[in-house]
């Protein structure tokens, strides 16, 4: 019964919508898309908004079609990027350009199994044959919308597709996304993997520029850094890592004890777990080196930090603070939540406000290289 009903209720939707006018061709709307595109190791890049929004409509051949305008910067500099015409009777959209003509780019009046052939110039997509795989309806500022699922795109009635208003087609050369789509400055999509209607960058960004070095044979351990403002959820995928070695894929701690002496390839990745792509890559040569070489202010033992577990202080004692220039703190996310200049020793570490867990404390010298990596428990 319950299938029925369903189909019942899209049926007089459907209808509903041919006879009052709600419309993709509106003038009062506007659409944001986030595009970029894909560099070494299939990492997402060069994140760039492109804004969409339709001109006074024009007559062509005794039809009605509307400009299709397009920016691509914040000061919102408009250029024609051909016309749309929509049928709302039959509820199809078409894409117009002098060269190509009228080219079906959107048919809601699909049903499930239904198909239809694209051809977009928009996105250079011809003759390119879609199966509408389910259909169903959602609420839209309490009003109920048409959406119809292909295996690569989704369609939503009087919005487009989910990958931006004139990117209909199961094309993937690049990645494209809908941020929002306003009416009258009123929202009426919104992209809840993303913070904002404008994306200028795909974060996490790591921040790390080079490895510590590391000794033959010795324990090795060291957190990688990233820029991640909205805290994602990240993942760190290593390409290449020396052997003996592994990185903890929540944390970002690289950790082991290396058996190849030598400089050797790094390359670790982070990948966005919201956008489901990676966005970030190192490739440096981490150097391990005989344990003999070892400088006398990199000897652990040399530095001592306490108490552990920790209440609401940490103390770092060095014997030779002179080498030292900074103790920095981590999360168990692998995110740095405190960085201290050492002036004097000890230097105390108020940790009061940390969440009870287990932290990393690093403790760095001018150069940036890590004098000894210590794991404090906060109570």
């Amino acid at each position: 019964m319950r299938p029925l009903i369903t189909l019942l209720l899209i049926a007089v939707f459907s209808l509903s919508q041919a006879q009052n006018g709600y419309q993709i061709t509106d003038t009062t709307k506007q659409w944001n898309t986030v595009s970029g595109g894909y560099a070494a190791f299939a990492v997402l890049f060069g994140a760039d908004t492109r804004i969409n929004k339709l001109g006074d409509p024009v007559f062509m051949n005794d039809q009605k079609y509307f400009p299709l305008l397009e920016s691509t910067d914040s000061a919102q500099t408009w250029y024609d990027h051909g016309y749309l015409r929509e049928d709302t009777v039959n509820q199809k959209v078409y894409y117009y350009t002098a060269e190509d003509g009228d080219c079906l780019i959107y048919d809601f009046s699909l049903e499930d199994g239904d198909s239809v052939v694209i051809n977009n110039p928009y996105t250079n997509v011809w003759d390119q044959l879609m199966v509408c795989d389910s259909v169903d309806i959602v609420t839209i500022n309490g009003s109920i919308k048409k959406r119809l699922f292909f295996s690569s795109d989704v369609w939503i009635q009087g919005i487009g597709s989910v990958k931006g208003l004139a990117c209909s087609g199961n094309w993937s050369m690049d990645h494209n996304e809908l941020l929002c789509c306003y009416q009258n400055d009123e929202i009426l999509y919104d992209n809840d993997t993303y913070q904002s209607c404008y994306v200028d960058e795909f974060y996490p960004n790591i921040t790390t520029e080079s490895y510590d070095t590391a000794y033959i044979n010795t324990y090795y351990e060291f957190q990688m850094e990233s820029e991640n403002p909205y805290d994602d959820p990240v993942t760190w995928d290593p390409i290449n890592l020396p052997n003996g070695l592994e990185i903890n894929e929540n944390t970002g701690i690289i950790s082991g004890i290396p058996t190849n002496p030598g400089s050797q390839a790094c390359i670790i990745t982070i990948r966005n777990n919201l956008l489901g792509s990676r966005t970030d890559f190192i490739n440096e040569d981490l150097f391990v080196v005989n344990a003999t070489n070892t400088p006398e202010n990199q000897i652990p033992d040399k530095i001592s930090i306490y108490p552990n577990p920790a209440d609401d202080r940490i103390l770092v004692d060095l014997k030779n603070p002179q080498n030292a220039i900074s103790a920095k703190v981590y999360a168990p996310s692998g995110r740095m939540v405190h960085q201290n200049k050492i002036i004097q020793t000890p230097t105390k570490i108020d940790c009061s406000s940390f969440t009870p867990g287990i932290y990393l404390v690093k403790i760095v010298d001018e150069m940036g290289h890590v004098l000894t990596n210590k794991k404090i428990a906060v109570k």
